[in-house]
């Protein structure tokens, strides 16, 4: 099992919905190396029948994830912060929106996929998706789950830019086919799971 991301797709990826099978063509060493273990999980399974599986995940918000890790992980940030009673400003525009997916959900793609039958599997990587959530949404949704919050907005240019470079929604119509996935966690859920976690409730 091998989790590869949105990002081996590269900037020539559709911003809306990008299909299973787009041209994966990166820019960015991390992309690349994303797209080189796909490729070699492939060909190690046409040369000696190793049974590779892949998952491409969208930006992965929950516990954990270091402010420090990347310009998207506002998303986990802002509630780990919340949750712990610190002020946290977004560095991004209100309206910023960007497909996320829970860690629960991710590890359950991996689980899912990995028990999947052989003969289902039309591909050997698969897109997966959680939804859509605006920086506002975002706020207002832990706003819901923790109304003393302290959460404001001051956007950098350059961040708003790179969250608004990165293409929105992966196709999972391959996976849902295949082997049968479903999100189980919206924004909502996602959140009340993400601050019992932080506080160990």
């Amino acid at each position: 099992m091998y989790a590869s991301s949105v990002a081996s797709f590269g900037p020539d990826a559709p911003h809306e919905l990008v299909p299973n099978e787009f041209s994966q063509l990166p820019t960015t060493l991390y992309g690349v190396s994303k797209v080189c273990s796909e490729r070699l999980g492939e060909y190690y399974l046409r040369r000696y029948g190793m049974d590779f599986r892949a998952v491409r995940f969208p930006v992965l918000f929950g516990p954990g994830r270091a402010a420090a890790s990347g310009f998207t992980a506002y998303t986990s940030v802002a509630v780990e912060e919340s949750a712990n009673g610190h002020p946290y400003a977004f560095k991004v525009e209100p309206p910023t929106a960007t497909g996320i997916l829970y860690v629960r959900d991710a590890a359950r793609s991996l689980l899912d996929l990995a028990n999947a039958a052989d003969s289902r599997l039309t591909q050997r990587a698969y897109n997966v998706h959680g939804f859509i959530v605006t920086a506002r949404e975002l706020r207002d949704a832990v706003l819901r789950r923790i109304p003393d919050a302290e959460l404001s907005f001051e956007p950098d240019e350059k961040i708003t830019a790179f969250v608004n470079s990165i293409p929105r929604q992966l196709d999972d119509s391959v996976a849902r086919a295949d082997w049968d996935w479903q999100p189980e966690y919206g924004l909502d859920k996602a959140i009340a799971d993400f601050v019992a976690t932080v506080r160990g409730e």
